[in-house]
């Protein structure tokens, strides 16, 4: 019986020597790919700032007018466009006639 409580008592010293071993192998790996993707990161982030002012040049807008000019032949206008408001149509109910009114009564013609 002596036997198996130090042969139990040896295997249970190796199985938790051998665990610690696991766990601390374990976390150098997860440290290693946190390092990597932390790296990984930082490239993208740098990458984007890089897109992020590509885009801000191309969409300038003395760029724009340059490329409209040079490829597509527009000119700057020499005169502001004159802008007309929008009149609203008569509806149903509104009528030229309302507004003609008979000279002895008073009245439109439709009021008679």
């Amino acid at each position: 019986m002596r036997f198996w409580r130090g042969t139990a008592a040896l295997v249970a010293a190796i199985a938790m020597m051998l665990l610690y071993v696991w766990r601390t192998e374990h976390a150098q790996i997860l440290a290693a790919e946190a390092q990597i993707l932390r790296e990984e990161h930082q490239r993208l982030e740098d990458r984007l700032d890089r897109v992020r002012a590509r885009r801000t040049a191309l969409s300038s807008v003395s760029r724009i007018k340059a490329l409209a000019a040079e490829r597509l032949g527009l000119v700057e206008p020499e005169q502001l466009p004159v802008i007309v408001p929008a009149i609203e149509p008569l509806s149903d109910t509104d009528s030229l006639e309302q507004g003609i009114g008979d000279t002895e009564t008073g009245h439109g013609s439709r009021d008679q």
